[in-house]
């Protein structure tokens, strides 16, 4: 049987610790990454440049590695920060794991599955891992790669659908049947 902690509950133990976004201004683009709400949505930070960051927010905290960056309005959706470095705009909020048996992909995982219009971040319900939180996390960072790599490849496969449909089945390439020899 799984063991659920509420997230409010991991804050009150210390196991994870709520960082809030920043509120920002326009900002030019630049190279460091900026969770928005419709960035955490989309699953792909935009990106501003640093220096006006830090001079419009110095007190800006930027991200960790493996941090949570979560919205709870609408719809709730996470993503997993693995590299770090990124700044986050409210509403979009940091979670930190700190200690205890939390899983930063999973947890990932459980916001993803609340349902629309529950915005009680409190309440929502998080697994805790009855194994090594590090074994958890390679297992379900392998299972996102896998499901990132066949996205990529579904994209390339609609691609290469557009191109069949208008190039050959248009006449403008030709194509053979395998076993055809040239000549017949």
């Amino acid at each position: 049987m799984q063991r659920q902690i509420r997230l409010g509950d991991a804050c009150q133990a210390r196991q994870a610790k709520l960082l809030p976004g920043s509120r920002l201004g326009e900002l030019p683009t630049g190279t460091t990454p900026l969770w928005t709400s419709d960035a955490v949505a989309a699953g792909k930070p935009a990106s501003v440049d640093l220096l006006r960051l830090t001079h419009q927010r110095p007190d800006i905290r930027l991200t960790e590695p493996d941090d949570v960056v979560f919205t709870a309005a609408g719809k709730p959706v996470a993503v997993l920060d693995e590299a770090g470095g990124a700044a986050v705009a409210y509403p979009a909020r940091i979670l930190r794991v700190t200690g205890g048996r939390l899983c930063p992909a999973a947890i990932v995982d459980a916001i993803n599955a609340v349902p629309a219009g529950n915005a009680k971040w409190p309440t929502w319900l998080v697994p805790e891992t009855q194994i090594d939180p590090g074994l958890a996390a390679e297992i379900l960072q392998s299972l996102q790669r896998w499901e990132r790599q066949l996205r990529q490849r579904q994209a390339l496969l609609e691609e290469l659908k557009v191109l069949i449909t208008r190039s050959v089945l248009s006449g403008a390439i030709q194509v053979a049947r395998p076993n055809e020899q040239k000549g017949k």
